[in-house]
């Protein structure tokens, strides 16, 4: 049976659905979860590889990118390994990769893609989005804005009357957008007013500011730092990973304690 499916190209992680008639439902896309990070990255041989790498991975820096979604519309190369990237092949990399994982899942390509965007994403940004598909060897693919997505979703499960409003708060991994909506018949939405977004405000700059806040309680200063060197470089990813874990602990914890532990 033909299937359709949903991607969504997030900051920070990718994740994805299938629907098959009017059941929907979330696909594994790696052995141990249901989304796959954001990152590109390039293996000494040359490979581009999508994910985190395991373990402590390749903490070389320069051969990882972490922000794709971020620099769309910028046409400045990325350089990964000292080679230049564009951000289309990026995104395409990380399109395929999810592709290819739910087509393993399912046995075969959906009848139908359709992948999420900003919902203030204005047309170059989202014909950057299309191209990525076309290289990512995406077919029949409909764009559908992130707050849209949303309340279609709220829309046919609450089943809301025609005329009922919905209000999208979208707090994600690197940026914010908020939007209202207008439920139709047939659970379809239509977008009243304009959308608007924050482009660099998420998580990942709520992680930041609490590194630099962590960093900032040091007797050393971040200045003094060698981030050239392999050990400081896999102790400082480490410290980010704490910081990120205190910063979701306090949603519901008064105060954490973050260790910090680097050469010298």
């Amino acid at each position: 049976m033909s299937y359709g499916l949903g991607i969504d190209l997030g900051t920070t992680s990718t994740a994805a659905a299938v629907v098959r008639g009017r059941r929907a439902g979330i696909v594994r896309l790696t052995p141990r979860s249901t989304a796959v990070a954001t990152v590109v990255r390039r293996e000494t041989d040359g490979r581009l590889v999508v994910g985190e790498p395991p373990g402590t991975g390749d903490l070389t820096p320069g051969r990882a990118a972490r922000d794709v979604k971020r620099r769309v519309g910028d046409p400045t190369p990325l350089l990964l390994g000292a080679q230049p990237v564009e951000v289309e092949r990026l995104l395409a990399e990380v399109l395929a990769f999810v592709a290819a994982a739910v087509e393993a899942v399912e046995g075969g390509p959906p009848a139908s893609t359709v992948v999420a965007h900003p919902g203030h994403w204005g047309p170059f940004k989202r014909e950057v989005l299309v191209s990525a598909c076309r290289l990512a060897g995406l077919d029949r693919v409909e764009l559908m804005t992130e707050p849209a997505a949303v309340a279609t979703w709220c829309v046919r499960t609450a089943r809301l009357r025609p005329g009922a409003t919905v209000a999208v708060y979208d707090l994600g991994g690197g940026t914010f957008d908020a939007a209202v909506l207008e439920a139709g018949r047939g659970g379809t939405v239509q977008v009243r007013g304009q959308p608007e977004g924050i482009e660099r405000l998420g998580g990942i700059d709520i992680d930041a500011a609490v590194v630099d806040h962590v960093l900032g309680r040091m007797e050393a200063g971040i200045e003094d730092l060698d981030c050239d060197d392999p050990a400081m470089v896999a102790a400082l990813a480490r410290l980010r990973r704490l910081c990120a874990g205190a910063k979701e602990a306090l949603a519901s914890e008064r105060a954490v304690v973050i260790p910090v532990v680097l050469p010298g």
